[in-house]
């Protein structure tokens, strides 16, 4: 749960229920077992959206939960981006049936923090699956970004590298702009 204090605007709140229009990339989907509407599933698909920032913006708030579907492996990887600005590369190592490393490399001389918190749950299956039939788990990724602006926007971009079967959806982004309190 988020508290905005008196100098934080919320510049977006998306859990995807109304659409993506403003996404590079816009398809939703609600038919992810376990999950409501997400944006997505993509692959290697870049997604970006650019964010216009109130006047004396100080600190910016971004977070969001990215959810890896399918069969990762060790060789994939995400790639999020503020500004042009590498800023995380998450990438999942020993995947197994019960659990999954997550390696999270923040990019060097940025002044983002950065945290990621993981979890892993099951798939509802969106139909009743054959005996003996297991939909494989969802890893979901809550990643928290704290910034500064380097300009009157700000533009999220993410992309990964995936192989065959694996795939990555978008979901509950919120933004939030800390000002100095000025006019």
């Amino acid at each position: 749960m988020q508290t905005l204090g008196a100098t934080d605007n919320l510049l977006a709140f998306e859990d995807f229920n109304f659409g993506a229009n403003a996404w590079s990339q816009n398809a939703t989907s609600d038919r992810l077992g376990g999950l409501g509407p997400v944006l997505g599933p993509f692959t290697d698909d870049a997604v970006s959206r650019t964010f216009q920032l109130p006047v004396n913006t100080q600190h910016l708030r971004v977070t969001f939960d990215v959810h890896l579907h399918g069969g990762w492996e060790a060789a994939d990887a995400m790639r999020v981006m503020l500004d042009d600005n590498e800023v995380v590369s998450l990438t999942l190592a020993d995947i197994g049936t019960e659990q999954a490393r997550l390696d999270v490399s923040v990019a060097e001389g940025h002044s983002t923090a950065v945290n990621v918190e993981q979890t892993r749950f099951a798939a509802r299956p969106a139909e009743p699956a054959l005996p003996g039939v297991e939909d494989a788990a969802i890893i979901s990724l809550r990643v928290t970004l704290m910034t500064a602006p380097s300009s009157d926007q700000l533009t999220l971009d993410l992309t990964a590298r995936v192989d065959d079967g694996a795939s990555w959806t978008l979901d509950n982004l919120a933004v939030v702009a800390t000002t100095d309190g000025a006019a």
